[in-house]
């Protein structure tokens, strides 16, 4: 879905998607069935592209965000300590 994403209006055939991503052939038809079944992609034999779809258009746009904001602070304290999450508190139900 990410690589489709990149290029929305381009169509992909599963053997050009499988090459561009390294992910099997294989995988790439059930993923891309599943893909539509969940309205997220449109296909027009033999090519599969990312549906028009405000649910993609609000994730990329997440997406990008966070890419953005971790391109922005690369540098900072939670990019120079990988084990930051450990030391939060860790807080029961109770405490929630």
């Amino acid at each position: 879905m990410e690589f489709l994403l990149q290029t929305p209006t381009v169509g992909y055939t599963p053997a050009e998607l499988a090459a561009e991503t390294g992910i099997p052939r294989g995988s790439i038809g059930p993923t891309l069935q599943r893909l539509a079944a969940a309205g997220l992609v449109r296909h027009k034999e033999p090519y599969w592209a990312a549906a028009e779809d405000d649910r993609i258009a609000a994730a990329t746009a997440a997406f990008l965000g966070i890419e953005a904001t971790a391109a922005r602070y690369t540098d900072d304290w939670y990019a120079q300590n990988e084990d930051w999450a450990e030391e939060l508190p860790d807080l029961s139900e109770d405490e929630q």
